[in-house]
């Protein structure tokens, strides 16, 4: 079998070396797209381990090749930025960032005009074209993990070019002095855990990278909790807007409502942007371990 296939695959290998990724035609890519079909085609005729081998081989060559041939590449991280900034209105109706693969084949398939229309832009007529003509295999690409573990195909690459825009984020919280704000609708610590979940659904990103993400976030989740304790507990405000604040006087003025953790639970969470429900109880269980104030 692969002796029937070696015309095909010599055939695409000269072809290859006789183009510049970024500056060939779109007829000469969509030949070579061709191309790449007829030889995964030739190898996918026989269930033998070594053509099925080539033709996994050959797959993720091609799928890479077309994404450099097509700009693809330089594309999919303007998309990325720009549906996180939510700069379209379209971006918010689908869930683009998702890690579960089924839920972003719905999201990538029900939103392919919303896509279309964000990267025509600014992406080249080369990426339009593939778009347009090859969509369901992008799709395909974007949600089938390769079966080998060599972090080189178009799919690894992908998976982290999501990230990207979400590590800006995150990185530009870390470097601030400001006081922590809301980003996007999701708190900050939220947000570094978005960039760490998404670090570790990558495989482009070291163990350790994602481990030292895990402890940024962990220590983030830590201060800005520590730092709205002491806000409200040094505070003259009067948090009575608060039923359970006013359920705690009522009963017995000289009660502190910053002792009981359901009612803390509330006015924390509702004071202060970067502190969730989600966590608090650890947090609120270690503090006595805060220290001084911020």
């Amino acid at each position: 079998m692969h002796q029937t296939c070696s015309p095909l695959v010599d055939e695409l290998m000269f072809q290859i070396e006789q183009f510049v990724p970024d500056s060939i035609e779109l007829d000469a890519a969509r030949n070579l797209t061709r191309l790449c079909s007829d030889v995964m085609s030739c190898f996918g005729k026989t269930n033998c381990l070594e053509a099925q081998r080539n033709k996994e081989t050959y797959t993720q060559k091609c799928q890479k090749l077309d994404f450099k041939n097509y700009g693809m590449h330089k594309c999919m991280p303007y998309f990325y930025k720009m549906a996180y900034n939510q700069e379209n209105s379209c971006a918010s109706k689908y869930d683009f960032f998702t890690n579960d693969l089924k839920t972003k084949r719905i999201a990538f398939t029900s939103g392919k005009q919303c896509l279309l229309e964000i990267v025509s832009v600014k992406c080249s007529k080369k990426t339009m074209a593939y778009l347009n003509d090859y969509y369901d295999n992008f799709v395909n690409i974007l949600t089938t993990p390769p079966n080998n573990t060599r972090c080189t195909s178009a799919y690894d690459g992908l998976t982290s070019i999501q990230c990207m825009p979400i590590l800006k984020k995150t990185s530009e919280i870390f470097t601030t002095t400001e006081d922590y704000s809301a980003l996007n609708g999701l708190s900050a610590v939220k947000l570094c855990e978005s960039a760490r979940d998404c670090m570790k659904n990558s495989c482009v990103y070291s163990l350790k990278t994602v481990q030292n993400m895990d402890s940024a976030c962990i220590n983030f989740r830590k201060a800005t909790f520590q730092q709205c304790y002491y806000s409200i507990l040094t505070s003259t405000e009067d948090y009575s807007k608060y039923k359970c604040v006013k359920d705690i006087i009522a009963k017995n003025k000289t009660a502190k409502f910053t002792d009981d953790k359901a009612c803390m639970k509330s006015v924390m969470t509702g004071e202060c942007s970067n502190v969730s429900a989600e966590g608090f109880d650890a947090e609120w269980d270690n503090r006595s371990n805060f220290g001084q104030p911020l």
